[in-house]
């Protein structure tokens, strides 16, 4: 199988000439894994992250957020290569027009502005495609520079939960960041 792009409309989000958002391909999933397979960034993910990440836990991703008509994963590219991905995860029910709104990027794309261009493009992209009223993210209230990211996008730091997080044995307050379309 050379990718997963017939299951849906081919669909790029054109941020710059050198960065994008597009749907993920199998072909993705070599560069995508030694990319994830790092602690520093699995840090700043919830336990489900896989760790170590490898090339079937890579597969496993890109099949699992494949075939919708509208993507709501979406690969980072920058300079032609994956570096990270970003997405929305609608909620249901009486939160069904909420959708919380996560991201990673590799290491070595850090501290170059493309996390905020990226979170930018895809709450856009979110709130025209989507029936969504509120974007929400919960970052790590030790990962200053995704707090920033989302503060630079227009996203409003609403709430604390104390103690509402555990990560590597420790427990950590709960930040809520929104933004209304």
């Amino acid at each position: 199988m050379q990718g997963l792009s017939y299951f849906y409309p081919i669909m790029n989000i054109v941020i710059s000439d050198s960065l994008s958002l597009r749907p993920l391909l199998i072909s993705d999933a070599p560069g995508f894994a030694i990319y994830a397979n790092n602690r520093k960034v699995s840090d700043n993910l919830r336990d489900a992250f896989p760790k170590p990440y490898n090339i079937d836990d890579a597969e496993r991703f890109i099949h699992s957020v494949s075939g919708n008509a509208k993507p709501n994963v979406l690969g980072i590219e920058y300079k032609n290569e994956i570096i990270g991905s970003i997405g929305i995860f609608p909620g249901d029910d009486i939160y069904r027009f909420n959708a919380e709104i996560g991201y990673w990027i590799a290491e070595p794309f850090w501290g170059l502005g493309i996390t905020t261009k990226v979170v930018m493009a895809m709450t856009d992209y979110t709130f025209n495609n989507f029936q969504i009223e509120r974007l929400y993210a919960r970052p790590f209230p030790f990962n200053l520079a995704s707090i920033r990211v989302l503060e630079k996008c227009g996203y409003i730091h609403e709430a604390t939960l104390k103690n509402a997080l555990v990560k590597q044995g420790h427990f950590y307050d709960e930040l809520i960041f929104s933004k209304l379309k």
